[in-house]
């Protein structure tokens, strides 16, 4: 979509890596061909245009890069963790803040009014923020990391489950009963989870740690990461 960009963000040295990015480079490239993807990080990632992470905040605290006001206009924000299986066209036709269902941000749309208003926040203390949304200090169950700081003080009216039924799958709806590995990501080839299992409407799968989508069979019959 014209003036519109999607972003996603690295911090090396955990579970995800260049290849990751690489491999959402190539999702989007087939799936929302013409719009520009940017990936902030803190390594070079060949063939994927990137932008280097400035601040050295840890973990999902990476991602607070994006709403730093050198970054222009409206962005949609995808964690690596998705999966990108159809046409993004209703997705980025989207004009005001949008997020999945609960104010999880692993898929967000944020203009840049909004980005503005959060970064000036979060600027003033971001050591002090990251201490007070740790897990286990969060005053409210569920509102902790970036996304339950974001979600303290602003909440989007719409969700992507309403706008487009069907076109954003959270893997948690296909659970059904099976609890997520415990002991190493080996048990991701336990996962049931077929390509039959999921919609043909689908847009986006969204994954979470541990399931993480390279080590699912599903999305490897599929070569999304090769």
């Amino acid at each position: 979509m014209e003036n519109k960009r999607i972003f996603s963000v690295l911090r090396s040295g955990g579970d995800f890596a260049v290849k990751h990015v690489q491999a959402m480079h190539r999702q989007l490239g087939k799936w929302a061909p013409g719009t520009p993807f940017v990936c902030l990080s803190d390594v070079e990632v060949p063939g994927v245009p990137c932008i280097p992470l400035k601040y050295d905040w840890p973990g999902w605290w990476a991602k607070m890069a994006l709403f730093d006001p050198e970054i222009k206009g409206d962005i949609l924000c995808t964690d690596l963790d998705n999966v990108i299986l159809g046409p993004l066209d209703d997705i980025l036709s989207v004009t005001e803040y949008t997020t999945q269902r609960g104010q999880s941000n692993a898929l967000a749309y944020y203009p840049e009014a909004v980005r503005a208003a959060i970064w000036a926040e979060w600027i003033k203390d971001p050591a002090g923020h990251m201490e007070r949304f740790e897990q286990h200090k969060s005053a409210v169950r569920h509102r902790f990391g970036d996304g339950g700081y974001i979600a303290t003080f602003f909440t989007a009216k719409q969700c992507w489950e309403e706008l487009f039924p069907g076109q954003v799958m959270n893997i948690v709806e296909k659970l059904e009963g099976h609890r997520a590995p415990t002991t190493g990501p080996w048990r991701a080839r336990e996962w049931p989870l077929r390509i039959k299992d999921i919609p043909k409407d689908t847009r986006v799968f969204l994954c979470y740690q541990p399931w993480r989508p390279w080590l699912l069979p599903v999305f490897k019959l599929m070569k999304l990461y090769d």
